[in-house]
Order: C-alpha cells, then structure tokens, then sequence
C-alpha cells in the first residue's frame, strides 16, 4: 500500500518542539522514516526513546525518526524524561489529533506503534509493541547504506 500523501503532509506541516517549522532538510535523501506513535503515560513506549535516538545519532543521513504524541501532555513528558535520563533529539509533533489521524490512517492497533516507510512513503513495515529485538533489528537494517 502506499502511503506517500501521509508522508507529503507529515513532513510539509509544522511542527510543535520549540519553533521547528520542519525544514525538508530534516528528511530529504533519507531512504527511511520511523514513525513512533506514543502516549506519555504509555510506560513502554518510554523504553523505545533510547534505541530510536542511538539509530538515529548514528546514521542521520539513513533514518529520519520521528515521535508522535497522540496526547498533549508535552509537560509531563519532560519531567518525565528528564527524571529517566531521556535526551531525545529526535523530532517531536505534539499535534495529537493531527496524529491520531494519521496513526489511524495506518491502522494504528495501540501503542507503542511504530511504522517505517522508505524514501517514497511506502510503508516498510508495521508493528505494535515495544518489542525491542524487532525494533533494534529493524533499526540496524535501516542505518544500513543502499548497496
């Protein structure tokens, strides 16, 4: 299934982290995005900041990631992560309904629910679950560069 008109308005809309407006620079030539669909009370998705900011920090010019909040708790979220040592440079989008949309769009089952589309916005692969092993894996197969 293609998905490329979610991946068009994801990454023309701005977003809400300080004054990001999301330049295209932030994914533009990367041949995967994650998309990380979570709740600040979701204690498993909190186990996946970790391994998705290390994937990123390590191959920026592979993977895009990208954490959307189907909540609109942004200050709980940073005490929270603050208190669990969670740096996150990855991308934020606190626009909950605009994300629940697009969650729902791709058959969101529940959270943590994580989707990687390649460079046109297909949808790679779908999964529910903070299922850690499948989550690295996926991540390392992502940051691998085209041969």
């Amino acid at each position: 299934m293609r998905y490329t008109f979610l991946l068009s308005a994801l990454l023309s809309a701005p977003m809400l982290f300080g004054q990001n407006a999301l330049p295209d620079s932030l994914w533009q030539g990367r041949p995967a995005t994650l998309l990380f669909f979570t709740h600040t009370w979701c204690a498993p998705c909190w186990a996946a900041y970790e391994p998705l900011r290390a994937a990123e920090q390590s191959c920026p010019e592979q993977l895009s990631v990208w954490a959307l909040h189907l909540d609109t708790e942004q200050k709980d979220w940073l005490k929270i992560a603050n208190r669990k040592g969670v740096s996150a440079p990855l991308r934020h989008s606190w626009e909950a309904g605009r994300n629940q949309a697009w969650a729902d769009a791709l058959g969101y089952p529940g959270i943590p629910f994580f989707v990687l589309l390649d460079a046109s916005g297909n949808v790679q692969k779908r999964w529910l679950g903070a299922r850690m092993r499948k989550l690295r894996r996926t991540l390392r197969k992502a940051c691998r560069p085209e041969r």
